[in-house]
């Protein structure tokens, strides 16, 4: 949402929007890329007004959008990738030589050191980052809009991009940034906008913000901000505080799952985390913080994550793959429900995926009553439904067939967005189904960004932060609310 938004950006310039989740700096940036079409006002070009109506208009226009989800062809190589949709050709042959000779000037001019001729996939994150920049400025780009680009990034990569940055404003680029880091906000713009609510707030020259002014127009508080060094992740032992919220509870001695050493590259680092029995858990984080790293990490998907997971008593090494952590009763609701669920399926397929040793089958058909009964709790009245595709339900009709599956004999639950881009009415099923599961004694570990839910949801939050857990929260704690939970995430501490 964004309600009349007035924004100007020059040539040359690096304008950043920032602000909480939800804020609406994403749906500014999707109309002035023309993937979003504006309700009502307009957007000039040189004080002329343009309709941009969709992405290609606005690329005919000069106006390219780099998100954080990448949009390259993994098997294509980098000046494939470049010049796709743009091919150099003569007679309708193609130019290749040319088309690499002006692919390796581009990249030189921007300091970008990368094969051109590897397949994108053989890449890192950063270098295919650099490849969509590239892309961007073969269609002679004169505004790139970036969406959150750095949050998948680590340090040294985050370096690397803004100086291909700095690069773009010397060549007098106009330049727009989403960002959920304040420090490099601050560090690297020449104007900041804050916006809240689906409106701007502020717009100031970057030198005339504070980095505590800027966290406080985000979070609406007062604060005082952090040393540079991370937080000590307090509470990681539960020292006693009584528990809110449903389920049985075990004692805070002898937590029912510990996490310890876990690190995952430079994504996510864990000393020591200790979950209860039958506890909701919380990790609050921006995009990029390392939330989601710890959830893959612990189900098995992140190849080069070590630790150790200490599960009702007995100590393992952390799963190597998602049939590991399986095995172990660790089970993934995925952030993307479009990647786990195969939509022209029926729902009882999509609801039983990967199941085993649950007896539906008599003479090897499918005891649909059986499995009725057991998907009830998870799915409600879709039971009655089981034959129908999933591709003809809701978003959240989707989702809770998925967690009805991911939720099948876990004894440790994670929950990586579990209710993103739903309604109150289908967040509080997702919800309620959790809360159930928790109070059977499973513990369920949640990952998000619309903190709202965590604390509608949770018994601890753990606010994650350049991929370390800063600090715990509880019920009990003047930190239990949304705004000090996006003030804590952004960096600061409360006055």
């Amino acid at each position: 949402m964004a309600d009349r938004i007035s924004l100007t950006l020059g040539g040359g310039k690096l304008h950043s929007l920032v602000g909480a989740n939800g804020a609406g700096k994403s749906t500014v940036l999707g109309m002035a890329s023309g993937r979003i079409t504006p309700d009502s006002g307009r957007i000039e070009i040189d004080g002329q007004a343009v309709s941009l109506g969709n992405p290609r208009r606005a690329r005919e226009l000069g106006i390219a959008a780099i998100y954080q989800e990448l949009s390259l062809i993994p098997g294509f190589t980098a000046v494939d990738n470049i010049y796709l949709g743009r091919n150099l050709s003569r007679l309708g042959v193609l130019q290749r030589r040319r088309m690499r000779e002006s692919c390796r000037s581009m990249l030189e001019e921007l300091g970008i050191h990368l094969d051109i001729d590897q397949p994108v996939s053989a890449l890192t994150v950063a270098q295919q980052q650099m490849v969509e920049i590239a892309r961007a400025l073969a269609f002679n780009s004169r505004a790139v809009l970036f969406d959150e680009p750095a949050s998948s990034l680590g340090r040294s990569e985050r370096e690397i991009l803004y100086s291909v940055i700095q690069s773009l404003k010397e060549h007098g680029i106009i330049l727009a940034l989403i960002s959920h880091d304040v420090d490099e906000v601050l560090a690297f713009s020449d104007y900041v906008s804050v916006m809240r609510d689906g409106r701007l707030i502020e717009t100031r020259a970057v030198s005339a913000w504070s980095k505590n002014e800027l966290v406080e127009q985000i979070s609406q508080r007062r604060l005082a901000l952090h040393s540079p060094t991370v937080a000590p992740e307090h509470g990681l032992e539960s020292e006693g505080r009584k528990q809110a919220g449903p389920g049985p509870r075990h004692r805070p001695s002898d937590p029912a799952i510990t996490i310890s050493g876990l690190q995952c590259a430079r994504r996510i680092q864990v000393r020591e985390l200790a979950l209860n029995g039958g506890e909701i858990f919380g990790l609050a984080g921006l995009v990029g913080s390392g939330r989601s790293s710890l959830l893959r990490s612990l189900a098995g998907l992140e190849p080069d994550a070590t630790g150790q997971i200490r599960l009702l008593g007995k100590d393992h090494r952390l799963p190597r793959s998602p049939i590991a952590a399986q095995a172990l009763g660790i089970r993934l609701i995925p952030d993307d429900r479009r990647k786990a669920l195969i939509m022209q399926m029926s729902i009882s397929v999509n609801a039983t995926l990967g199941w085993s040793k649950h007896g539906f089958s008599y003479r090897r058909l499918l005891d649909k009553e059986a499995l009725r009964r057991l998907l009830a709790v998870g799915v409600g009245a879709l039971a009655e439904r089981l034959g129908d595709p999933v591709g003809m339900l809701s978003g959240g009709n989707q989702q809770r067939v998925l967690a009805a599956r991911s939720a099948q004999g876990a004894l440790f639950l994670l929950a990586d967005e579990p209710t993103k881009g739903m309604d109150i009415a289908a967040k509080g099923n997702i919800l309620g189904m959790l809360k159930s599961l928790a109070q059977e004694g499973c513990t369920v570990l949640i990952a998000a960004d619309e903190f709202e839910d965590l604390i509608a949801a949770c018994d601890r939050v753990a606010v994650v932060r350049e991929g370390r857990i800063t600090t715990i929260v509880t019920p009990e704690t003047q930190a239990w609310s949304l705004d000090a939970l996006t003030a804590l995430s952004l960096g600061a501490r409360l006055a």
